[in-house]
């Protein structure tokens, strides 16, 4: 299925043609692929309803829009779309295109690392150890960090690794610490947590 998301990275075409015409070219495609995924959604497509409602999110290919993109981001959520959910947990928190509800934020990064989405997943570890949006449950923490981090996801690994070496929710074991934290480097294709350095490493989402 066409996805709204690549649309952006279209490029002007070889043949000659003025900017003008080639521009109003392709809003008219893209109106005719959202006319086309708005229609799949409608009929009960979860993809569908989650690429309009992540494109109107970002603002790729379609105007930026939050309440267009929480209204189908939703939708799709409701249908167990993990993703959908992560995102629509994220507008919950932040209040973008809804008003900031800090409970059923914490409802649907629940629903969606439940649902094996590894960034809600870390999420919610995040959330559980520093108190925010739920109580503080460093076990429960552990647990969430090693879903996400059994999943190769660097950032996790990380998190598992500083839960070992402070012993929150785990008994303390510089050992394991060490091993995940390699783990976690060997996954950091950005370098992002060599910059930060184990000894200073704090829990991130």
């Amino acid at each position: 299925m066409f996805s709204l998301l690549h649309f952006s990275g279209c490029e002007k075409p070889d043949f000659s043609e003025s900017e003008e015409e080639y521009e109003n070219t392709n809003e008219i495609e893209v109106e005719d692929e959202l006319k086309k995924s708005i229609k799949l959604a409608e009929q009960g497509d979860v993809d569908a309803a989650f690429e309009i409602g992540s494109a109107h999110f970002k603002g790729e290919g379609i105007k930026l829009d939050y309440t267009q993109a929480f209204k189908w981001l939703k939708k799709a959520a409701t249908q167990e779309h993990s993703e959908a959910q992560f995102y629509l947990a994220g507008m919950y928190e932040n209040g973008r295109g809804v008003e900031r509800n800090a409970e059923l934020s914490a409802k649907w990064y629940q629903l969606s690392a439940e649902n094996g989405y590894v960034l809600a997943q870390n999420h919610l570890g995040w959330m559980l150890t520093n108190g925010q949006g739920l109580p503080t449950d460093y076990k429960k923490a552990v647990y969430w960090f090693r879903l996400a981090a059994e999943k190769n996801y660097s950032v996790a690994q990380a998190n598992l690794s500083t839960m070992y070496r402070d012993g929150k929710g785990v008994s303390k074991d510089i050992r394991l610490a060490n091993t995940w934290w390699k783990l976690a480097l060997e996954r950091d294709s950005k370098q992002k947590l060599r910059e930060v350095g184990f000894n200073f490493f704090q829990v991130s989402r």
